[in-house]
């Protein structure tokens, strides 16, 4: 029988037990693994791909002798996928669908505005060059994670998508999956490398892997290190700790399916956080009950059982409303509402990544392509970041055009607050275009009536909004 912890929001200790909850999570300031990885990362800085392909023999006890065997190319992804059961098939190419369709809603389009006759601002939209998407592996095969980055990188426009994948071989069950999806999501190339060292050839770029803008994907200690100690060398993502589910639930939540979904999220790792939030103490009984019943017929029982035992929390609150408040504190990533009218509680979610809505809406949906993205911020990171989606892969770009008449309407704030600052050269460089014609003449052009009028007339030719996708007329 597990020993869950319990927890009672009336309990006169529990801020210091909830406070406790809230910091409970993975330092990602490991030392030892900070200084593997630091010397992964110099290792490929001297010795590019030979190194690159002594370390993933290393790590993945492997004896390739170049790294084009570990090379994958379009090719390659037509030939797995036409290799799959015709099943797995339809089933991925659903799911491809699914999440395409949400997140073709994401996109954002360039836009300019004139303000007046003569003077312009705007943004540019452009999609970043290139992009790496990190699949884990080894011990299972994660297509679900390379359709999630490849997808939404596409939808933007990335010229150019890469994978990699640890031990993916074309010959495997789990190597044909990989190679499948990542046909699917349109990916250009895979590598078939994995760790702290695939993260750092593609951000450092080689030989034969590129450089790339941006990395990313899911996963263990050793690839959210490399990412930390490469940020400003290549984008990221984020730097995702275990996973995390917060499920509030009332009486229209069947105990049974509640005990699965906690069974189902801390089936991750070992160091996965499940919690349970509910006002009636009956029924944290019978989930726990539930719980007990099923493990047991559970494959990877052991690492539910180290994280139910570890980390889970069954908290009884007064009321619904506190249990959804408590829960939203905690910034997770997962959380289901299992309760009547789910959505009559989302004015007060304004923290947690991905809402689940409804008994009937597992988590484990959201996992294998209902639609949103399942790379998500992870240890509280949600008050600050947002799941990955199509913005994560394009770059604004502003622009501002200005006339004469705006020159002199902006330089004595800008001029002002430029010599406040000491930067009497910026103070400068404003005041030089009152003071001095293009021509060389002194820069009267007028009495600020004139100007009023100018401006008027302007906003009145253009009271239209001019915004207009880039590109367009």
């Amino acid at each position: 029988m597990l020993d869950m912890q319990r927890l009672d929001s009336s309990n006169s200790n529990f801020s210091d037990k909830f406070a406790e909850i809230k910091h409970n999570k993975r330092s990602l300031a490991n030392p030892e693994v900070a200084e593997a990885v630091s010397k992964i990362i110099e290792q490929l800085r001297d010795g590019g791909n030979n190194s690159l392909l002594e370390l993933t023999n290393r790590y993945d006890g492997s004896e390739y002798k170049a790294l084009e065997e570990l090379t994958f190319n379009k090719d390659d992804f037509a030939t797995a996928h036409q290799s799959l059961a015709p099943e797995m098939a339809k089933y991925l190419l659903e799911i491809n669908q699914r999440i395409s369709d949400y997140h073709s809603r994401q996109v954002q389009h360039s836009w300019f505005e004139q303000l007046s006759a003569s003077n312009m601002w705007g943004q540019k939209i452009v999609p970043l060059n290139r992009v790496g998407v990190y699949a884990p592996g080894g011990k299972a095969a994660y297509p679900s994670s390379v359709l999630m980055g490849c997808i939404p990188a596409r939808i933007a426009e990335v010229p150019q998508v890469i994978v990699t994948s640890p031990r993916v071989t074309a010959d495997s069950a789990s190597g044909q999956l990989i190679l499948a999806a990542a046909y699917i999501g349109g990916a250009d190339k895979l590598y078939a490398v994995g760790g702290a060292q695939a993260v750092a050839a593609m951000a450092l770029g080689s030989t034969d892997i590129p450089k790339v803008d941006k990395i990313v994907g899911p996963g263990n200690s050793y690839v959210t290190e490399a990412k930390r100690q490469l940020v400003g060398e290549v984008g990221i993502d984020s730097l995702a700790g275990p996973s995390e589910l917060v499920i509030v639930a009332d009486k229209s939540a069947p105990p049974a399916w509640i005990a699965a979904d906690m069974l189902a999220q801390a089936e991750h790792a070992a160091d996965t956080k499940v919690l349970l939030f509910a006002a009636d103490a009956e029924l944290l009984d019978k989930v726990e009950m539930e719980i007990d019943k099923q493990l047991p017929m559970q494959q990877r029982q052991d690492i539910i059982a180290k994280s139910l035992n570890d980390f889970a929390v069954l908290l009884k609150t007064k009321d619904i409303q506190e249990a959804v408040q408590l829960a939203d504190s905690l910034a997770p990533e997962h959380l289901q509402l299992m309760v009547e009218n789910p959505m009559g509680h989302k004015d007060m979610i304004k923290q947690a990544a991905a809402v689940f809505c409804g008994i009937h809406t597992s988590t484990v949906y959201g996992d294998y392509g209902a639609g949103p993205n399942h790379i998500l911020p992870t240890g509280d990171a949600a008050r600050f970041s947002s799941p990955l989606g199509v913005s994560d892969f394009t770059k604004r770009i502003s622009f501002l055009s200005m006339d004469d008449k705006m020159v002199q309407k902006l330089t004595p704030a800008t001029a002002e607050i430029a010599t406040a600052e000491g930067f009497p050269a910026h103070a400068n460089a404003a005041k030089i275009r009152v003071n001095q014609a293009v021509d060389g003449s002194d820069g009267s052009d007028g009495s600020d009536k004139e100007h009023d009028d100018d401006g008027k007339n302007a906003r009145e030719n253009n009271s239209e909004n001019t915004s207009v996708k880039d590109g367009e007329d």
